[in-house]
């Protein structure tokens, strides 16, 4: 009767722990990064359940993740894709975000302002020397409401021609300056 009982107890602890091994495994590889397909028992008690719950959770992460990947690799392209258009531009481009610091510039904004705005990422125009006079962009901006304007300015070697473009959603989140050399010979 001991013997019996023993058994039993194996045999059912085994097929209480079995379910359990195989989620644990399965929690293990996904905190490790593997999206994998999970295995799934197929039983119809709470056990089996918990674990097609988690194979199930598992594919949809996968999922979405490659969804991710896709968006972002879309997004890379589109990215290189207006780069090789800025940098192809006659005009010069310089992208602020909301607290007045360089985000980005073609090379035309370092043609016309002559200065070599990469080397400013991250950093205001009135840290740029001789660039003082953009200083502050919300400074020159006709009034707190104003989306846009454009203004000519008088630099050493010429006037250009100043166009910025505020973005806001209730607070400014950035602006878009070009620059324009009115006497630019056009490219060929």
């Amino acid at each position: 009767a001991v013997f019996s009982a023993v058994l039993l107890a194996v045999l059912l602890g085994n097929q209480l722990a079995r379910p359990l091994l195989v989620l644990a495994d399965g929690v293990r590889q996904v905190a490790l990064g593997d999206l994998t397909p999970k295995a799934a028992l197929q039983g119809k008690d709470e056990l089996g359940g918990l674990t097609r719950s988690f194979a199930d959770m598992t594919q949809q992460l996968s999922d979405a993740r490659t969804a991710v990947q896709l968006s972002m690799s879309q997004v890379d392209a589109a990215r290189g894709n207006l780069q090789t258009i800025l940098d192809n531009l006659t005009a010069g481009v310089i992208v602020l975000d909301g607290q007045g610091r360089i985000q980005s510039s073609n090379p035309g904004a370092t043609r016309i302002l002559r200065a070599p705005m990469a080397a400013y990422h991250g950093q205001s125009l009135g840290e740029v020397p001789g660039l003082d006079i953009f200083y502050s962009i919300d400074d020159t901006m006709p009034d707190q409401f104003s989306t846009r304007y454009t203004q000519t300015v008088a630099l050493p070697d010429g006037p250009i021609t100043l166009r910025v473009i505020t973005y806001r959603a209730g607070k400014p989140m950035g602006h878009l300056i070009t620059l324009k050399r009115e006497d630019l010979v056009k490219r060929r």
